[in-house]
């Protein structure tokens, strides 16, 4: 007979599987109602109550704690404007980086990268709160600059929205707060049926034979100069592939589970290896978190205005660190700062309008710009030798 309690399991622990529950929840919930709105909050107990199935009754109150004390947070910026918010910022970063201490560089999100489907409940929490760190600053700041605290029940709805609590992506509070506020309208079934539907394609076909495939060549990453120059640039080139369906399948099914219910979540990836330049693949490549990136810390900066080159590397060293306290995430962070600087100020604030050749030779460039940082990222996420990259490096090249 099989093993229904290790296969209910397994389900319970997969995100494919918990946001296909949460669009089958929403959808009966949306026919039942035979055109007629649901509610706005039915979906934040929805949620609420597949966190508590998922990472238990203790993690769930600890967010609910977080979420409280936030809210709390939030009185300061939107009554004290732009200073509040600094003062709430220094304190939610104090307490990530507290976590980020006494957690280690968060060893256990790399599973998220290099498994993709099948999560253990101390992995979900720990990736549920990097999201909810981000969500919580856009909270503090879109309050303070409109001088307007967020009322209990609607920041609770947008604290506990199942397909942005983990996929990666999330709504601005402002953008939030427009779409709740705003008639949900009639559900785009065909956009919703075939956002699904690519999700399950990309983590239940793509992703297990790429994963199957990659398997083959992990003595690369552990050992380089014990295998040849090709198999570690396979071993490269599958990565890359794999963690691009990985989060692009989460998007897909997040954004489709989410237009059930009326808030509009964006495409997160747009083609981001067909890029002809750095500044393009940030654009295309995990957009969410690069619209927060731009909004919360590269504007603030000073953006284009002052000493621009630097506000880009500044700016994708937090993002490095953010993804865990290691130097190989900072050192990917500066790789990337770094190479939009240079991309910068070698165009300009012009948009390039290559023609087809010179585009595919920057594609090709841009791709393999963007393949070579993710080594740093991998030995940042596994915790490996701080000079490992540059030998994983050397071997790509023969040396």
């Amino acid at each position: 007979m099989p093993d229904l309690a290790g296969l209910l399991s397994r389900a319970r622990t997969a995100f494919d599987f918990q946001i296909c529950l949460f669009a089958a929840i929403a959808s009966v919930l949306v026919i039942l109602r035979r055109g007629r709105s649901v509610p706005r909050s039915v979906w934040a107990v929805v949620s609420l109550l597949q966190l508590l199935w998922l990472v238990g009754p203790l993690s769930a109150l600890a967010l609910l704690a977080l979420c409280g004390l936030v809210w709390l947070a939030t009185r300061l910026p939107a009554s004290r404007g732009t200073g509040g918010a600094h003062v709430s910022t220094a304190l939610l970063v104090a307490g990530w980086a507290l976590l980020l201490w006494k957690e280690g560089p968060l060893e256990s999100r790399r599973d998220l990268v290099l498994a993709g489907i099948s999560f253990l409940s101390p992995i979900l929490f720990h990736s549920i709160l990097g999201i909810t760190f981000l969500r919580l600053i856009s909270v503090i700041w879109d309050s303070a600059r409109a001088r307007s605290a967020p009322r209990a029940w609607e920041f609770l709805r947008y604290f506990f929205f199942w397909p942005q609590l983990y996929s990666g992506t999330f709504l601005h509070w402002n953008k939030f707060v427009a779409a709740d506020s705003a008639p949900p309208g009639e559900v785009p079934w065909r956009l919703v049926v075939g956002r699904l539907l690519t999700g399950l394609l990309k983590m239940r076909l793509l992703l297990p034979l790429i994963r199957g495939t990659a398997g083959r060549y992990t003595l690369a990453w552990s050992e380089p100069a014990s295998v040849s120059t090709a198999d570690c640039w396979l071993a490269l080139l599958l990565y890359s592939v794999q963690f691009y369906v990985t989060l692009s399948g989460l998007s897909d099914l997040a954004v489709g589970a989410a237009r059930i219910t009326g808030y509009p979540l964006e495409d997160n990836f747009h083609w981001p290896y067909l890029s002809r330049s750095p500044l393009e693949f940030c654009r295309r490549w995990n957009r969410c978190f690069g619209g927060w990136l731009r909004e919360y810390l590269y504007r603030p900066l000073g953006g284009r205005d002052r000493h621009q080159a630097v506000n880009y590397v500044v700016t994708f060293a937090a993002s490095g660190l953010w993804h865990g306290l290691s130097l190989g995430c900072l050192s990917w962070g500066i790789f990337h700062g770094t190479g939009l600087a240079a991309n910068r100020l070698a165009r300009g604030n012009r948009p390039a309008e290559p023609s087809v050749g010179r585009g595919a030779v920057f594609t090709v460039a841009t791709s393999l710009w963007v393949v070579l940082g993710w080594v740093p990222f991998v030995y940042g996420y596994s915790g490996g030798p701080w000079l490992a990259p540059v030998r994983f490096w050397g071997r790509l090249f023969g040396l």
